[in-house]
């Protein structure tokens, strides 16, 4: 049997079982037929009825050897329409579902009319009143704290990530620090004879003091493809450096000096690893010990809320609208989702958890019909935690069918991000439900900051369905964390 399939096309086999068993009933009519003119035989002569007998015997022999040979025909026959028909329908299976079926090729299929300027003002509204939190027992000026915090209110990740050099420096970010000085202590590090041959310098700040004793501040590489920086506090002695102070920061961050009231401090932007988008601010106060003497200002998602901007007029809208609003608590938990805090994501999984399983190189492999066509597709489906500066967080999955044998083909085409480079919108969960008797698809994407859309779709066959499209949009709050030591 093929594993798990529903649904096969008898009507061949039918016809010819039907065919044999014409033939079988006739044979043995004709072995009652003998037996009865025995029967009738009765008073004749005993020479005569013993002959017959023989002749009997020998008759009951061949129709015997006839109807297990007929029946043997019918399990053969049985078992060849089988595996023919088991076999077509692998082919036509894999024929539909070796396809991109699940992958998008733009944004508007995921969101009708896809406009990232007016998902950016959806999220400006979820996120909620501005709320300032100074923190209890802070030893950072507390006017600093509060104009960082109106800074992140107003800029989210929206004027913070961008890749244009010119774009960035007229971004809020920068007007922020440009107020407290930062142009005032940037030194081009080529000018320096004893740091032109350091590739791994990424700033150079110049710090003068009132007694006259200056220092340089340098935010160097710290190697590897993780994107840490070692920041370090160094004076030259006869053109040789002498290390003050060094700690390490998580990125770059367009990393600055500023000075707020006769302190100078360490400025850059906090960096979400999985996500790939800044979501705070850390300052590192320079005064000797700047890995323990700092502060990190994040504006996180506390909870989310929900607009739905696509829903199809299909029966099903309020059964399908019935299980998104059961589960929207635990999708959008930290072990599901990507809110600031996560260390590792789990995958969700749906009724494909429930289906019947099998295994691809050692490997769990969960069936289930998501097609719609009585075909069970095994997925296997993994997160990407990125470890480097270009990749994000990213749902995986591999896909298969199997055959007759219980061997397990790959669909190549059907497989999702394997290459594990990210779009515009990045497939970051994707499981199963079946609603009123339909599988149904569910495909959660991450858009931007800490924004995403969940995509119900219904997959018949080559077919698919949009059913409706919601946005999930973090209501936020600032979480600030004191003396925390970063390690690269």
């Amino acid at each position: 049997m093929l594993c798990g399939w529903k649904k096969k096309d008898w009507s061949t086999k039918r016809s010819r079982m039907n065919l044999d068993k014409v033939i079988c009933y006739n044979l043995r009519k004709d072995q009652e037929g003998a037996v009865d003119a025995v029967k009738r035989f009765g008073s004749g002569d005993r020479r005569h009825l013993n002959q017959m007998k023989k002749v009997c015997v020998v008759v009951v022999l061949i129709i015997s050897i006839l109807l297990s040979a007929c029946n043997q025909s019918i399990v053969s026959e049985q078992e060849m329409n089988t595996a023919q028909i088991e076999t077509q329908n692998f082919d036509i299976a894999y024929e539909i579902l070796n396809s991109a079926l699940l992958t998008h090729t733009d944004e508007s299929e995921i969101i009708p009319e896809f406009d990232l300027d007016e998902i950016r003002q959806y999220a400006q509204e979820a996120q909620g009143d501005l709320v300032i939190d100074t923190g209890e027992e802070n030893s950072f000026p507390e006017k600093l704290i509060v104009e960082i915090e109106e800074f992140l209110y107003d800029a989210c990740d929206y004027d913070l990530q961008k890749f244009n050099w010119e774009e960035v420096q007229h971004s809020v970010y920068f007007e922020l620090i440009r107020k407290y000085g930062s142009e005032s202590f940037e030194v081009e590090p080529e000018k320096l004879m004893w740091n032109q041959e350091n590739p791994n310098c990424v700033g150079l700040f110049y710090v003068s003091t009132e007694a006259g004793e200056g220092y340089y501040v340098l935010a160097e590489k710290s190697g590897g493809s993780n994107g840490a920086i070692t920041v370090r506090q160094v004076k030259l002695e006869d053109e040789n450096e002498v290390t003050l102070d060094e700690f390490e920061t998580q990125n770059y961050g367009y990393g600055s000096v500023i000075c707020y009231e006769e302190e100078f401090y360490y400025i850059h932007l906090h960096y979400n690893y999985n996500l790939k988008n800044f979501d705070g601010v850390q300052l590192h106060r320079l005064n000797g010990d700047a890995a323990h003497e700092n502060i990190m200002i994040r504006y996180l998602p506390m909870d989310y809320s929900w607009k739905n901007v696509f829903s199809a007029p299909v029966e099903e809208q309020d059964s399908v609208n019935s299980y998104l609003s059961s589960i929207r608590e635990d999708i959008t938990s930290d072990t599901y989702l990507e809110n600031g805090g996560a260390e590792d994501i789990s995958v969700y999984m749906g009724d494909e958890a429930e289906a019947g399983g099998q295994e691809k190189d050692n490997v769990p492999c969960h069936g289930i019909d998501f097609a719609n066509i009585g075909v069970p597709v095994y997925l296997e489906k993994s997160n990407l935690i990125p470890s480097n500066t270009y990749m994000t967080w990213l749902l995986r999955a591999k896909f298969y069918l199997c055959d007759e044998q219980g061997e397990m083909t790959e669909l190549e085409y059907l497989q999702l991000n394997e290459s594990g480079l990210p779009s515009e919108l990045t497939l970051v969960q994707l499981w199963f439900h079946e609603i009123d008797g339909k599988i149904y698809t569910f495909r959660l994407y991450h858009i931007c900051d800490y924004n995403y859309v969940l995509q119900t779709v219904l997959i018949q066959g080559e077919e698919l369905i949009p059913i409706r499209s919601d946005l999930i949009l973090p209501q936020r709050t600032f979480v600030l964390t004191k003396g925390e030591i970063f390690h690269a």
